[in-house]
């Protein structure tokens, strides 16, 4: 990372969680934390997820994830009020090419080299049979050993901080407004998921 400028005063967030549906009860398990390039796991209950929870909810605190939205739905079925800047560097990277794959795994190993995304996937694929026979279940990032989604979170971090890095300067250069539409539009999709929508809905009795 030493040749990016990697800024210190944003905060790089990531949940681990169960499953991607909240609604079905599925909640993070695991955080990342990452400033100046200084990385912090921390799981509930702990020290370290009470400072992740104060960061999420501090107004003035800039924080960054790939796909924010996740980050903010994920802080709100938790009961956590999230506040203040969310950026998001899938947000970029759309700004930045239209036409590029977006999810973190293909940029990560398109801008940096980094290839990283299968070690979960190997461990969840090796291990399902087991699973299903001892549980009646698929296994899932809970229950992938800590020595392995630990350092699999840290790299998710690290790249989405440094294409923060790569990216920001140069959206906010040339596209600020399109930028600060799509970061604030995560909240209000966040909300329309979670609450719905109200519409006018014209009725017409045609007998």
């Amino acid at each position: 990372m030493s040749t990016l400028n990697i800024p210190s005063n944003v905060h790089v967030v990531d949940y681990e969680t169960t499953g991607l549906q909240p609604y079905l009860g599925a909640r993070p398990f695991v955080a990342g934390r990452e400033q100046g390039g200084k990385v912090e796991i921390s799981r509930p209950g702990s020290r370290e997820w009470e400072k992740f929870c104060k960061v999420i909810e501090d107004p003035k605190a800039e924080k960054c994830a790939h796909n924010a939205k996740f980050e903010l739905k994920m802080s709100r079925h938790m009961g956590l009020k999230p506040a203040g800047k969310f950026h998001d560097t899938m947000a970029l990277a759309v700004l930045i090419n239209e036409y590029q794959p977006i999810n973190l795994g293909d940029l990560s190993q398109r801008q940096f080299g980094a290839s990283y995304k299968d070690m979960v996937q190997d461990w969840l694929k090796h291990n399902k049979r087991a699973f299903i026979k001892e549980y009646d279940r698929e296994p899932n990032y809970s229950d992938v050993p800590p020595e392995i989604l630990d350092l699999y979170l840290e790299y998710d971090l690290d790249n989405t901080l440094k294409l923060y890095a790569l990216w920001h300067k140069h959206v906010q250069t040339y596209f600020s407004y399109l930028y600060e539409l799509e970061t604030e539009l995560a909240w209000h999709v966040t909300e329309m998921e979670d609450r719905g929508i109200l519409i006018d809905r014209v009725y017409r009795d045609w007998e």
